[in-house]
Order: C-alpha cells, then sequence, then structure tokens
C-alpha cells in the first residue's frame, strides 16, 4: 500500500483509501425553491458557514461492507464518500461549474464493543436454536409437557436460553395449532349437523342433550410461565 492510500480521520485513527473512481454525472440545476429545502436540512449551527450549491447535493457517505477479526477484536468498516468537483473559471465573480464526482472507497478498523459481541453471540444462539426448531416434528408436540421437553435441551443450559427454545418453538407452533383448533371446529359442526338430521325418531330435547354432551373446541395457546422454566 502507498503511502498516499494511508488516511486518517478526525478521531485520529488510520484508515486506507481501497478505491476512487470518478464519473461524470448528468445533474440538473437546482430551483429556489429546492435550494431552500436544502438549505433547511442543515443543522442550525452550521447554516451560517453552508452554501448550497446550484446542482443536486452528493449522496450521504454509505456503508458497503463490514469485516470481522474477532481474533484481534476488531471490524474493518468499509464507505463511499462522493464529493463534487468544479471547474474553477477565470474570470472573477464568474460561477463555477461542474466536472465532475469522485466516490471513494475507505476502510477504518474500529474495536468491537462488548454490546455487540454480546448481540452478536445471542444472534448466533438463536439462529441455532430455529435451526432446532425446523427440525422439530411438530406433530409430535401435543401439549405444554412436550414443550418444556424441548426447552430443556440437554438440561445443562441457562434458563433464559430454555426460555427463548420454547418462546421460538411455540412462535413455529402457532400456525399448526390453529389449524388443528379449526379442523376440531369443523368437524363439531359436522357431527352437530349429523345429530340434528337424525332420523332415528329422537325428539328435539334428546337430541340438544346428545349435543349439549359433545366437547365444544376452543382454543388457547399453551403459556409456559418463568417458574416452570426454573423448575426444568
Amino acid at each position: 500500500m502507498s503511502r498516499d492510500a494511508i488516511i486518517i480521520n478526525s478521531y485520529g485513527v488510520q484508515g486506507k483509501i481501497v478505491k476512487r473512481s470518478e464519473e461524470v454525472r448528468d445533474f440538473p440545476n437546482l430551483t429556489d425553491e429546492q435550494k431552500k429545502e436544502e438549505f433547511q436540512k442543515v443543522p442550525d449551527y452550521l447554516k451560517h458557514c453552508t452554501k448550497i450549491d446550484g446542482i443536486m447535493p452528493t449522496n450521504q457517505p454509505v456503508v458497503t461492507s463490514v469485516d470481522y477479526d474477532m481474533d484481534k477484536g476488531i471490524k474493518y468498516i468499509t464507505t463511499v464518500k462522493e464529493k463534487h468537483i468544479f471547474d474553477t473559471p477565470d474570470k472573477k465573480g464568474a460561477s463555477k461549474k461542474y466536472k465532475e464526482t469522485v466516490m471513494t472507497e475507505e476502510r477504518f478498523p474500529e474495536n468491537i464493543s462488548q454490546h455487540e459481541l454480546k448481540c452478536m453471540e445471542k444472534d448466533e444462539l438463536m439462529n441455532r436454536i430455529q435451526k432446532e426448531v425446523d427440525e422439530v416434528d411438530l406433530d409430535t408436540i401435543k401439549g405444554k409437557e412436550d414443550i418444556l421437553k424441548f426447552a430443556n435441551g440437554n438440561g445443562y443450559i441457562s434458563n433464559t436460553e430454555k426460555k427463548r427454545r420454547a418462546v421460538l418453538l411455540l412462535k413455529q407452533l402457532d400456525p399448526v395449532l390453529k389449524e388443528r383448533f379449526e379442523q376440531e371446529k369443523k368437524e363439531y359442526k359436522e357431527k352437530k349437523a349429523i345429530i340434528w338430521t337424525n332420523e332415528s325418531g329422537k325428539g328435539k330435547s334428546e337430541l340438544l342433550n346428545e349435543i349439549n354432551k359433545m366437547s365444544i373446541p376452543y382454543y388457547e395457546r399453551p403459556r409456559i410461565t418463568s417458574l416452570e422454566i426454573a423448575n426444568l
């Protein structure tokens, strides 16, 4: 890497220019109204030294990639910045003209914070649990006991992880439970209709007694409490 490619940001951190490219854009001139709108976006403390050019402003810097070096505890952030280049007029008072736009790809190292590490660990855990949930045959989950059994895992995990296992399984199980309920409700209506159309000669009161003896489908999402998790 040449010395010209080495740069230092406002925090004194040394980085490097990965790539630089130029392009000429077809910029429309801003109307007076558009200039006012752009000026209003500028923070109040910068308005006194801000001048809005007659062309569209550059795009905001964009992060294109983040590469992690977990051994060193550092992440390398690559950002693309834009800058308009203008031709300086020879005549005094003449307006400068747009020449081109330069895109600079910069890469700086940054320490991985403890908060980010914990978030990454949580994401990794949740992805691993979700993979296990995806492999579960949901037809084998009949009640709360089966859910708690899955939540317990190998029995050597924290209560927090057990709770997350239960939550993810319940989330996956929800549409299955609702489908079961809809099927039970359908079967209940069909059985009820068969009783009413029974030609056995039974009276209305007898038919009502038969219907009342039928169990009415009821949907209730299993609720796993913190106490139940702690007692696993």
